[in-house]
């Protein structure tokens, strides 16, 4: 039981950092393309 929450929460932390990670991307990139179009 405790093993698979362990599993659970390092998964859910994996799929945080990613999405964390994609958003920042998409984020910097939108900015740099919206402060050149100008």
């Amino acid at each position: 039981e405790e093993a698979m929450g362990i599993a659970a929460l390092y998964s859910y932390g994996t799929w945080l950092v990613v999405v964390t990670g994609w958003s920042l991307l998409i984020g910097v990139l939108v900015i740099m393309e919206v402060t050149r179009g100008n």
